[in-house]
């Protein structure tokens, strides 16, 4: 096999270029498409895991709302449980004598025990922790690289100090794919940013995710904190003024893929794409397939003389499926490498 493969290396180099440029490309597109469309959130039970929206006109959906209204869901709602918020927000974080800017995102209490995210190491947020704050693992990794006496290191978001209780896992980065928090940490201490006096949470805004209750449908908890967010709205004075016309129509949507901007502008092209390149691989297959046909009619008299020799049809044809193993392998490593 390796005889043939000297005799011949233009054959091997041409048709294992072409294999690995197929599948590179296919195998890069895939992991776009598996990372946004396919892949479900690494949290139990995703299924049943959705976000309140406010819909408008020509604009991206608004996750947004008062965290006055998330209490009120919260006493409030027969058809949801585990309801949690979250507020992304950039920080300066110093440490030692480093400082830098940090994505960190805000979360209520019970936020991690909600979606049933284990930690990779130490412990996560619960009921009751104050100044204290969990790493992402990407963050982990690059900014400690790795260490695992991070446990009990004292950070400063912006003065305040915040102590490092846990690591989250590697694959959690979040309920939304674009972006990945470097930090959580409880949301109360967001009070302690506050540039104005007597702050209060009811002055922040959150997003608001939860779960479904079991034999409750989408539709059904839709209409229930549809009527709640109303009935909100008119107690805060909303609806009886100006304000009220510039509201847009609230949606609760599965979130069971995580959120996704980039996702909601380009799924159609995501899957263009991915058709494309699917097509694209099936010519390269096809292509490569008519140089081992090419490649057997120029051995058509040394296959003559192997017959004439004894050699029997059944270990030429495992010759052939060996050599064609060897090109498909090695371009598969390429390929993956390349990707």
């Amino acid at each position: 096999m390796l005889r043939q493969i000297r005799q011949s290396p233009g054959f091997f180099i041409v048709a294992t270029l072409l294999l690995s440029l197929g599948i590179a490309a296919t195998t890069l597109i895939f992991t776009l498409v598996d990372a946004l469309l396919l892949r479900p959130l690494p949290v139990r039970d995703p299924q049943n895991l959705v976000q309140l929206f406010e819909l408008q006109q020509k604009r991206p959906a608004e996750p947004y709302f008062d965290y006055r209204f998330y209490k009120q869901l919260v006493a409030g709602s027969s058809t949801l449980f585990d309801i949690a918020g979250q507020a992304e927000v950039t920080r300066s974080l110093e440490r030692r004598d480093t400082a830098e800017r940090v994505h960190t995102c805000a979360v209520t209490q019970d936020f991690f025990t909600d979606l049933g995210v284990s930690p990779a190491l130490g412990r996560l947020l619960r009921s009751g922790d104050d100044h204290l704050a969990v790493l992402s693992y990407g963050y982990w990794s690059n900014g400690f690289g790795r260490n695992a006496n991070v446990i009990g290191q004292v950070v400063r978001l912006q003065g305040h100090p915040f102590t490092i209780i846990g690591v989250a896992p590697e694959n959690f980065t979040g309920t939304t794919l674009d972006s990945s928090p470097d930090l959580w940490l409880p949301l109360a201490n967001q009070l302690d940013f506050a540039t104005w006096p007597n702050p209060t949470l009811d002055t922040y805004v959150v997003e608001i995710i939860a779960r479904l209750k079991p034999s409750v449908s989408q539709a059904q908890a839709q209409s229930e904190t549809g009527a709640i967010w109303s009935r909100y709205l008119r107690e805060s004075g909303e609806a009886d003024n100006a304000s009220w016309l510039k509201r847009g129509r609230f949606s609760l949507q599965s979130i069971a893929h995580g959120v996704s901007p980039l996702r909601d502008q380009a799924k159609n092209a995501l899957t263009l794409l991915q058709s494309g390149t699917g097509l694209l691989l099936l010519m390269v297959c096809a292509n490569v397939g008519g140089l081992f046909l090419a490649r057997a009619t120029t051995r058509e008299r040394d296959t003559a003389i192997r017959v004439a020799l004894g050699a029997s049809r059944r270990r030429i044809f495992g010759q052939w499926i060996v050599e064609s193993l060897v090109v498909s392998g090695t371009a598969g490593v390429i390929g993956l490498f390349l990707a």
